[in-house]
């Protein structure tokens, strides 16, 4: 499998996510990408480590699964990389899934697929 510029698997089996972290955004979000990383818009300031854990709590709940799973890399910059463990082989495909539909173009892929 080719690595796409914001996700790749390492030799565990472990996701992991390259990011482009903006803090104190208007409103939590995914918003593209940004060079070769996802895009995350957060809410909490980049204070006493306040956005990563906010960071890592919001993308827990994006991907569905226990934000101790998530294991924050570069702390101290809007460039992170996360590491998500202990996958099951249903989890990770579900994650890829999720991944591969934030590509550029996926939209537009699923649209020609239901005929929208």
């Amino acid at each position: 499998m080719s690595d796409s510029p914001f996700y790749s698997l390492d030799n565990q089996g472990n996701l992991v996510l390259r990011l482009h972290v903006l803090p104190r955004a208007s409103r939590d979000a995914i918003d593209g990408l940004h060079g070769p990383r996802l895009k995350v818009r957060i809410t909490a300031p980049p204070v006493e480590g306040r956005a990563n854990d906010h960071l890592t709590r919001y993308l827990a709940g994006e991907l569905g699964i226990g934000s101790s799973r998530i294991h924050l890399i570069g702390e101290h910059s809007r460039e992170k990389t996360l590491r998500i463990s202990a996958l099951s082989p249903p989890e990770r495909e579900r994650l890829l899934d999720w991944c591969r539909r934030r590509q550029p173009g996926a939209l537009r892929d699923e649209t020609k697929k239901t005929g929208s």
